[in-house]
């Protein structure tokens, strides 16, 4: 490994939490071709310390499996399948589907978190229903050389539709979108829960943990306190708890390493996740006035955020949409 910042005694884990035959669809449609795109796994040089690990009921590995696509991984990583059944997670207070998809995700990748810690491995990680600009492993490996210690960027939702935009990166079974090319797309299918983000929207979001601003057809400017982590270097053992979150548990660890953090600003790579419109989600939206917005905006920042948060959120993230 280049540079004395990484030691092949820390190797690298790629986790993905995936269960459900929609979610293993969505992951093996749409994840999984954009990590075969060029600029992505075959672009990666750590492959020989690098780890795939999927999380996962033993119906859904079948599936995976059978796929030739999911095959080619095999090519780039290892992978190791961590198979889970739901009853592990009966502790679980399950409430509205909804909110239980995202605290049964919450478990599972905090157990892949902890096997990952264990190991002092560097983390990458990823959910089943992300789609990746075709430079993404090519930048990480930039931001390593520049001994990044923690890679944050926006994940705008895009709604899939029958003839949704991404369709057209689609060749020799991989998915290849540059970052303008995915933007593109992106804010041509925004989900409607993204819609409701922009600051002078019809109805605002009432979870507005993000906020857009048209400057011009073609940049989106934004601010968000939860952005996504997309590598934690070696993340610490957080002792005594069985698992951990990324966002309650091991952000904190960089606080005090604001300078080797980095932010995507200005479009340099891309990431979006994807959902159907029919998916399960509250209405989140109503009428308000901007100065409501605004303050709403300030009480999500103070109530519900880390202050690592709400320092994210002072940067302004640039979506172009040129070519």
């Amino acid at each position: 490994m280049a540079r004395a910042f990484l030691s092949e005694d820390n190797p690298f884990h790629i986790l993905v939490p995936v269960w459900g035959e929609n979610y293993t669809e969505t992951f093996l449609n749409y994840l999984v071709p954009s990590l075969l795109a060029e600029g992505n796994l075959p672009a990666w040089p750590y492959s020989a310390h690098t780890v795939l690990q999927i999380a996962t009921r033993q119906e859904d590995a079948l599936q995976m499996e059978a796929s030739p696509f999911f095959q080619r991984l095999r090519h780039f990583v290892p992978i190791q399948f961590q198979i889970f059944e739901f009853a592990q997670f009966k502790h679980l207070q399950i409430g509205q589907a909804f909110e239980a998809k995202y605290q049964l995700l919450n478990d599972i990748m905090g157990l892949l978190l902890q096997q990952a810690m264990a190991v002092s491995a560097h983390v990458i990680p990823l959910v089943s229903d992300v789609v990746l600009a075709d430079n993404f492993f090519s930048y990480l490996r930039q931001a390593l050389e520049a001994e990044t210690v923690l890679l944050l960027m926006a994940g705008p939702r895009l709604a899939l539709t029958a003839k949704n935009s991404l369709e057209t990166g689609r060749k020799n079974g991989t998915l290849a979108l540059s970052p303008r090319q995915l933007n593109q797309r992106i804010f041509s299918d925004l989900h409607p829960h993204e819609q409701a983000c922009f600051i002078d929207a019809p109805v605002f979001s009432q979870w507005p943990s993000h906020v857009y601003y048209w400057q011009n057809p073609r940049l989106v400017i934004s601010r968000w306190f939860h952005l996504h982590p997309f590598f934690l270097y070696c993340p610490q053992v957080v002792q005594g708890q069985r698992t951990v979150s990324i966002e309650a548990d091991l952000l904190n660890q960089y606080q005090g390493r604001r300078e080797q953090i980095r932010l995507i600003q200005e479009s340099e790579t891309a990431a979006c996740s994807v959902s159907t419109l029919a998916e399960d989600m509250p209405a989140w939206g109503k009428q308000s006035s901007l100065s409501e917005r605004q303050q709403m905006l300030l009480d999500f920042g103070e109530h519900k955020c880390l202050p690592l948060q709400r320092w994210f959120f002072g940067h302004s993230i640039a979506f172009r949409l040129d070519n």
